[in-house]
Parts: C-alpha cells; structure tokens; sequence
C-alpha cells in the first residue's frame, strides 16, 4: 500500500513538473520592460509590489516568481517585481526609474497586483503574506473575472444605444466593484450610450457619496437638504446598485435628517433599514452607534427638562449628572486621587457669563469627575472661575480641564489659592494651551479655602473651560 501511494506521489509531482515546464509566462526586469513585452504581445500583467529594506515579508515573498504553481496559473501573462527600497542603491535607483510611470492603488505593501493589456487594473490584494497556493488561486480568479468582463465587451461591440450600454455594464458587474469604478473608458461610453441612466450602471458606476456629502449636506440651505432627501429616495430605488452603495445612501439620508432635526424616531427607522441589509457590516456598526447616542439624547433631553423645572431638587440633579456623564463624553485621564474629590460640593463664581454662549444648567458638572460641563464668560480682561469649598482644606491636587476648542483663551493660566477670597498665591502657572492643566500639591501643605483659575494677561478674550476639580481633606 505504502508503494502505491509514493507511486502516485510521484505521478502527481512529474504532472506538475511537466505542467510548469509548459508554463508560458514571461518574467519582466521592470515596468517599461513589461510595457514593451504588451506592446509586442498584448496581454495581463501581474505584478508583485515590495519594499525590500523596509518590509520584513518582502524579501519573503520575492520567490513567489520562481513558484511555478503560481507561474503556471497566470498563464501567459507578463510577471514582474516591482521594489520600493527607501534606501536604494544604484542599481535600485535605476529600477526605479524604470518603474516610476507605474502607479498602482494600493497602500500596504507587499501587494499582487494585475492590469490588462489597456492599463487597468483588474485584481488587487494587498498586505500578501507568502501563501503561494492562494496567490495562485487569487490570480486564476481574477484572470477570469477579466475574461467575463471581456466576454461582455465583444457581445456588445456590435450593438447599439441601451443595449449595448447594458452588455457593458455587466462587464463592469464581472468585477471587483472598486477597480470597475476606475474603468473610465467603459464608463465614459456607458454615459454617451444611457444619458438618462435608464439601464442604472451610469449612476452605480460614477456615484461619489463624498461630493453629495458635501454639496448637497454639509452646507445646504433646507430647501438644497429636501430636494437631497428626494434624490435619496431615487437613488434606492435602483435595482443595480450594491448593498453597500445602498447602506451608503441610507448614511447619507441620516446625515440629512440630522442637519433637518428630524424627530429621533425617524432617524432611528432609517438607521435600522441600514443595519437589515447587512448586520455585519462597518456601515451597521456605524449605525448602532448612532442609535445609542440617539437613544442617550432622548435620556438626555428628559432629565434637563426636568432639572430646568427643579434645579434645586438633590433628584434632578444627581439624575441629570448621571445621564450627562453618559451623553457629554468622557474627560480626560485623571490622576489616581490620594484624597477624596472635594470640588462637587463646593460654589462656583465667575467674573462674568456671557448671556449669548454660557451654558448655566451645566455648570453643575464643572466641578465633578463624571462629565465635561461649561461656562463662558464675556470678552475681558484677566477673566476667572472661582470654587468656593465652603471650608478650610489641606489641598493635594487641582485640574483643570478643556474639553473644546479655542484652548488658548485660557493662557496664559493661573491656577490660584486663598483662605479668604481676597489674597491669593499662585499654585502653577501654564505658558501653553493643553486639554488638561494639573496641579500636584500633595507635598507642599496648601490650605485653602478657594481656589481660582485666572488668565494672567492683559489680553480682552473670552474665558470659558469644561470642569475645574479640587482633591484634598479637612484642616484641622
């Protein structure tokens, strides 16, 4: 048994030998080189991309043009390595040369690539890790795909107007959908022969979500917004179109009723037909995200309302707290405290609020750990916001934290102590905008009473940051 099996073995091994050696590929030095060996004799070309200094699996990878099993799958194709040294040496540097008119659309090296007689490409993967096996299977698909695609192109080169637009479309739909979106040539023809898109491969084939993101979202008065969501609405109703084209535009509809303040419910519903077409998707995990932040709003938007009612009442505070530290964000990174935090218990007071930008119902959350809060000030000179602790205490740690933009309107900072709200000694100073100013005293005795944040200048500039926290004990 054992002699008929290394007899088989040995029969597979010589049928593959004798395969390979009937192998008609040729091996180019370079890319004009290749370039010439097409201009000869038209045909793919597959290229391995390295860079062989910098790239660990590069050098790896290199002897995928000696496999045979992989020179046999690409037939009679032009195969040829491609290196991208960041140091090159002579030699190197003319290959470069050589190459440099070869631009493939890809980002992680190493790569195979494959392009058409015409320049296109058809096949692309990157991050190749040395699976010869599958590089050759991945090849043999890719070669076929093409194959399908040009079967198409010759049943509509002797037809006319929608018919031929639609043979040229399914040559598009034989391929990977991103490098059929780069096939100018046949795009181009599609939208002479179907002006009015009646076949539906012009629009799945030129649609930039991007640009209508931009042109018809992102700045668009409320009547650009509605004729937008009415263009939405079209565009579903294409039946060629990709589940992720369509995952797509039901992203660009939510970014619209956004801009609308549409009700949540119905950003919601739009959210979920997004997710039915393909739960697994990033789109999907994307839209879940959304819902939960929707659902926090509407969480949100019910315990301000009912904090504005009662702002003295301990339960809507300690609830509109809770589902604001939850909604706004998170801070920063805070120290490990040795002393509890004292700051939440305390009273705030500024030099002034500006009646146009503070926000006074979250000014509760400046002096806690559990979410950014806000103040703003006027324009003015050496603005401040001032925690009075309502006792004596040994402090060991102050912060400051800010969580927007315009941080240079706290500096120059000084955070400041006092025992009595009138002489004040500075703490620390900073020269530079950060997101978050910290203060370690633990060694250094300070008692105090108040303490102040104060932009030390002369400068006239608004003052505002997001939570001003104090950690100490009693003093005895």
């Amino acid at each position: 048994m054992k002699i008929r099996n290394d007899a088989f073995a040995t029969a597979a091994v010589l049928q593959l030998l004798s395969a390979c050696a009937l192998h008609a590929a040729d091996i180019a030095t370079d890319w004009q080189h290749a370039e010439e060996l097409n201009k000869a004799q038209p045909r793919d070309r597959i290229v391995l991309l390295t860079g062989s200094d910098w790239d660990p699996l590069s050098s790896e990878v290199a002897s995928i043009l000696d496999n045979d099993e992989f020179l046999l799958a690409v037939g009679d194709a032009i195969v040829l390595r491609i290196d991208h040294p960041d140091n090159p040496d002579d030699q190197a540097e003319s290959l470069l040369e050589r190459n440099e008119k070869f631009k493939a659309p890809i980002y992680c090296y190493p790569a195979l690539v494959a392009v058409d007689a015409e320049g296109y490409f058809f096949g692309v993967h990157e991050k190749f890790r040395g699976d010869f096996k599958q590089a050759a299977a991945l090849v043999k698909d890719w070669i076929a795909q093409r194959k399908a695609r040009d079967e198409q192109l010759d049943l509509a080169r002797n037809l006319e107007g929608t018919q031929r637009a639609e043979l040229l479309g399914r040559a598009l739909d034989a391929m990977n959908f991103k490098l059929a979106k780069r096939q100018r040539r046949i795009i181009n023809e599609l939208k002479k022969l179907d002006p009015e898109d009646t076949t539906g491969y012009v629009y799945k084939y030129t649609f930039n979500p991007y640009g209508f993101a931009e042109g018809k979202i992102a700045w668009a008065e409320p009547d650009v917004l509605s004729e937008a969501f009415r263009e939405t609405e079209q565009m579903l109703k294409n039946n060629r179109i990709t589940i992720e084209q369509r995952q797509t535009i039901y992203a660009l509809r939510h970014g619209i009723l956004s801009r609308q303040n549409a009700p949540s419910q119905e950003r919601i519903d739009n959210l979920n037909r997004l997710i039915e077409l393909d739960p697994t998707s990033d789109h999907s995990t994307g839209a879940h995200q959304l819902i939960r932040d929707i659902n926090r709003a509407i969480e949100y938007d019910k315990a301000y309302a009912a904090y504005q009612k009662k702002p003295q009442d301990p339960t809507t505070r300690q609830a509109f707290i809770e589902v604001a530290s939850v909604k706004l964000g998170e801070l920063p990174q805070l120290p490990a405290a040795r002393d509890p935090l004292v700051s939440s218990q305390g009273t705030l007071s500024f030099s002034s609020l500006s009646g146009r930008y503070d926000k006074p119902l979250h000014h509760i959350l400046i002096p806690t750990d559990r979410a950014p809060g806000a103040f703003h000030t006027n324009s003015e000179v050496e603005p401040w916001a001032s925690i009075d602790l309502q006792r004596e205490f040994m402090v060991s740690c102050i912060a400051v934290v800010h969580n927007t933009g315009n941080r240079h309107r706290l500096i120059p900072l000084a955070i400041e102590t006092s025992l009595d709200g009138e002489t004040w000694t500075v703490a620390s100073r900073y020269p530079e905008a950060d997101k978050l100013y910290l203060v370690n005293l633990e060694d250094k005795s300070v008692r105090a009473r108040y303490v102040r944040a104060r932009r030390d200048s002369k400068r006239k500039d608004y003052f505002h940051l997001s939570n001003f926290l104090v950690w100490g004990v009693p003093a005895e």
